[in-house]
């Protein structure tokens, strides 16, 4: 592992894109360390890595979902005692895809969406994934309206190609310093990262 890698950790695959494109954007190099199956497995090992012995850079990303605010659950997952410097663990409101929807220009052109449908708050919204996958029904491309949203029936709450779909979104065209401008979340999370690389921890 080279000093310019950052590993991460996210709670599952759809999540992946994000990880990659906001370490990509501050001049490092992303790499795997663990994709959870959920909030309750990330949760269990977050101990693990946040030991003070631990000097590997790490970017753990977690949805706040039902939790009443960032701060209280960063303190219920962070634990009694010191946290080492080089782990960032940073909370999207309420979901990873408000983070996606905050950068409007470029969720209206890939999604084949009109602009203005977009929400101007998206840290708002009670649940951003299920906002997505709404507006993406009314996609002007057919790939996005199949891909993303799910079959009436289908008993599933995305479509069969969302995460493959989320994540070339990421590669693409999803822009961290637009999004961060209409997400404080994101941009809580992306002025902390920018410490950590100025500093030389990352």
């Amino acid at each position: 592992m080279t000093d310019r890698e950052v590993l991460y950790v996210v709670e599952g695959r759809s999540d992946i894109g994000v990880a990659r494109r906001i370490i990509n954007d501050v001049g490092r190099t992303p790499r795997e360390l663990f994709v959870a199956q959920g909030a309750h497995e990330l949760d269990r090992r977050i101990p693990k890595w946040r030991q003070p012995s631990n000097t590997k850079a790490i970017l753990v990303l977690r949805d706040l979902d039902s939790h009443l605010c960032a701060p209280e659950l960063v303190g219920l997952l962070s634990g009694p005692g010191p946290f080492s410097e080089t782990v960032c663990l940073r909370i999207a409101v309420r979901e990873m895809e408000a983070w996606l929807l905050g950068d409007r220009p470029g969720a209206a052109e890939f999604f084949g969406l009109r602009a203005r449908s977009l929400p101007e708050a998206p840290d708002e919204l009670a649940d951003p994934k299920q906002q997505l996958v709404d507006l993406c029904r009314a996609s002007r491309r057919r790939s996005i309206r199949e891909g993303i949203a799910p079959r009436a029936g289908a008993g599933r709450s995305v479509g069969p190609e969302y995460v493959a779909l989320v994540n070339e979104y990421c590669q693409s065209s999803w822009s961290p310093s637009r999004a961060r401008k209409t997400s404080p979340s994101l941009e809580r999370a992306l002025s902390r990262i920018e410490s950590l690389v100025a500093s030389g921890l990352w």
